[in-house]
């Protein structure tokens, strides 16, 4: 299986995060994606995860935390450093950064003004956008270095704050990013309009 395991090196201090100010309208948000589906853990592997940007940190759901409902800080990475080149971070928390950190990343990196990020797997979704959305490559895997760099192009390219991307190399993946958590979930409800 080449999904839900950690492909880059992640270099972990053990601790939990202070909880940033907003940290129960995040969470509240992951929670509202958790019930909707599009967060969670099937057959034992996670999937879809939730970011915001700290300064210079990103706040991360942790590596294996889908099949919590209401997750706690416990269950959140402070990403602290990260360099795509060596393909590493280096975190703070009592689990690892999720196993899509990069694409997170990569986001942040293509856009400054951005402040959350959403990876959330909709089946439905995936489907309808296929023709619809911009998408990273076929060929750019889960977790991969190359869906970072792939991820980091589309969004510069599309020059925005706001966005939803497909990841077509990622079965159901979709990346959704905003300047607050209330318009990362404008957006969601948008397109669950859309769909329905």
């Amino acid at each position: 299986m080449s999904e839900g395991y950690v492909k880059f090196l992640c270099e972990q201090v053990s601790g939990v995060p202070i909880p940033p100010i907003g940290f129960d309208s995040i969470n509240l948000l992951r929670t509202k994606l958790w019930d909707m589906g599009v967060i969670g853990e099937r057959e034992g592997v996670g999937f879809g995860n939730i970011s915001v940007r700290l300064g210079d940190y990103v706040l991360i759901t942790g590596s294996r935390t889908g099949k919590v409902r209401i997750a706690d800080i416990k269950d959140y990475a402070l990403i602290l450093d990260w360099d795509l080149r060596r393909f590493w971070v280096r975190s703070l928390g009592m689990v690892p950064a999720s196993s899509e950190s990069f694409t997170h990343l990569s986001v942040y990196s293509a856009r400054p003004g951005v402040m959350m990020v959403v990876h959330l797997h909709w089946p439905s979704l995936w489907t309808w956008a296929r023709n619809r959305l911009p998408g990273t490559p076929a060929w750019a895997e889960f977790g991969s270095v190359e869906l970072a760099n792939e991820v980091f192009k589309l969004v510069v390219e599309l020059n925005r704050d706001w966005g939803v991307i497909g990841m077509w190399g990622h079965q159901d993946g979709l990346l959704f990013w905003a300047r607050d958590y209330m318009s990362v979930w404008r957006l969601v409800e948008a397109f669950s309009k859309m769909i329905t």
